[in-house]
């Protein structure tokens, strides 16, 4: 499951909006993007810009954790997941079992 999917679960929610293709929708997007999600993709940053905005949350931490999944370094990924902590990713918590044990601090 990837950042955008966790993510987009929180958007739905706040939103009221009862299934994913119809959250899809609202963001204007084919509803198998959530599909995509869930298998562990992320969307493009201007998607996931605009649910944490909506969300009232900075968007840059989730981009660049988004980021981080998609890089193999093990290094690079928790440079980019340290970083995502400091601009305020609020659901770095339940993100890091996903990528693997690592240390964040």
């Amino acid at each position: 499951m990837s950042v955008t999917y966790r993510l987009f679960q929180r958007w739905t929610a706040k939103k009221k909006i009862p299934s994913a293709a119809e959250g899809c929708a609202a963001l204007g997007l084919e509803r198998q993007a959530a599909t995509y999600w869930k298998s562990g993709r992320n969307a493009e940053a201007h998607i996931i810009e605009r649910m944490a905005i909506d969300l009232g949350e900075e968007p840059a931490g989730y981009i660049l954790a988004a980021n981080a999944e998609k890089v193999r370094n093990s290094d690079e990924r928790t440079t980019l997941l340290r970083t995502a902590k400091r601009l305020g990713y609020a659901a770095l918590l339940f993100l890091v079992p996903t990528v693997g044990t690592l240390s964040i601090m």
